[in-house]
């Protein structure tokens, strides 16, 4: 059961969006095809699409289309300031860039929590919880040996500096402050 809303709490966007996998891949696929600082006809075309691909209801359209233009229209904040994904030119993105990235190859002690919170200790700046390496150092998983291969939802070019987007859709509930 939902949460009702406290006396002048806005809705989320994709408040009635339906959450999970599917819907959530769906979101992700819609965001690799559009220009995102395209037209709302350009939008409702690639969601239609979607939402036909994954057996969700046309009815959803504006729903979705809204949520994504509010996710698009948010300033990014940090060193991109009032930067938005809606300023960004097709030409200077990538989407779904795959990588490689060697964990522990041949000759080479395996990867462990352990690995994990020395890095965030050397190179995790100050944005990171106080102990947050502590936690890691406790994390428990086997050795890692080889390759972690995957890929990045989003890079992008600004200003002659990289940057990376991983798209969440999570439903973490129903409330704003979730």
């Amino acid at each position: 059961a939902r949460v009702p809303l406290a006396e002048g709490e806005s809705p989320l966007a994709l408040h009635d969006f339906p959450p999970g996998p599917g819907p959530g891949t769906m979101i992700h696929q819609v965001l690799e095809k559009i220009d995102f600082a395209g037209s709302d006809a350009a939008l409702d075309a690639e969601v239609s699409a979607g939402l036909a691909r994954h057996g969700l209801s046309a009815d959803l359209v504006p729903t979705l289309r809204r949520g994504l233009r509010q996710m698009l229209a948010t300033p990014l904040g940090g060193p991109l300031e009032a930067f938005r994904l809606e300023d960004l030119g097709r030409g200077d993105r990538v989407d779904e860039m795959e990588f490689t990235l060697p964990v522990a190859v041949e000759g080479s002690s395996p990867f462990t929590g352990a690995d994990l919170a020395t890095a965030f200790d050397a190179h995790g700046g100050d944005q990171w919880a106080p102990r947050y390496a502590d936690k890691l150092r406790r994390l428990e998983f086997l050795p890692l040996r080889g390759h972690l291969r995957g890929f990045i939802d989003l890079v992008f070019r600004r200003e002659g500096r990289f940057y990376l987007v991983d798209y969440k859709s999570n439903r973490l509930g129903d409330r704003p402050g979730d």
